[in-house]
């Protein structure tokens, strides 16, 4: 609870005392009144601030929605692949899908973080199959991308821990982090009127 939640609360007569009793019948209505004014609910995609002063929207701006393909540079060393490719399409509605390596995207969301004017998309996904032809497995991947002209630019990484000393190379593989910089994705042209959405439910080819 807030601490301006908590001395709006505080500042309501408790029952049984005596200058609750005249404002008993009206005292439900008028303190979620009071409430609601003080913190409003947001609406489904609203901007939402922080205390940091950065705000956050999940649905993505028009010229984001569509198709982006590129490939970023994998800096672990315990693994043989060195550039992950990524094809991954971006709905209106902030509904992320395609594929990261050779995993296929099940179920992914868009996040867009604004401060002072300078924007971040991040885009935080949940992976079906092996992330790599080398047979690494992973649960989820996250994205972070700024625009760059018409690119989309960055990097990104997947659940799992960090380096610690005197891991094998086989421990690493199961359960270290795989980690990609120099992220650039290119916007794919639309062909046709709802060819992002058809490309959306289409299974790419592995």
């Amino acid at each position: 609870m807030s601490d301006g939640m908590a001395s709006t609360l505080a500042a309501l007569p408790s029952p049984g005392s005596p200058s609750s009793c005249s404002v008993c019948r009206r005292l439900p209505l008028a303190a979620l009144a009071l409430l609601m004014a003080l913190f409003p609910l947001a609406s489904p995609g609203a901007a939402v601030q922080d205390r940091a002063g950065a705000k956050q929207t999940t649905i993505p701006p028009p010229d984001l929605v569509g198709v982006w393909q590129g490939q970023g540079r994998v800096v672990n060393g315990w693994t043989s692949i060195q550039r992950l490719p990524l094809s991954l399409t971006i709905l209106e509605d902030g509904t992320v899908t395609g594929r990261i390596g050779i995993a296929s995207v099940a179920g992914g969301s868009f996040t867009q973080i604004t401060k002072k004017k300078n924007s971040a998309y991040v885009l935080s996904v949940n992976l079906d199959g092996a992330l790599t032809e080398d047979g690494v497995i992973r649960r989820t991947f996250r994205l972070s991308l700024r625009p760059e002209g018409d690119r989309l630019s960055g990097s990104g990484a997947s659940d799992g821990s960090k380096l610690f000393p005197g891991a094998s190379r086989e421990t690493m593989r199961r359960s270290m982090r795989l980690q990609v910089t120099s992220v650039s994705l290119t916007k794919r042209a639309a062909q046709e009127p709802g060819n992002v959405a058809r490309l959306a439910r289409t299974k790419l080819p592995a």
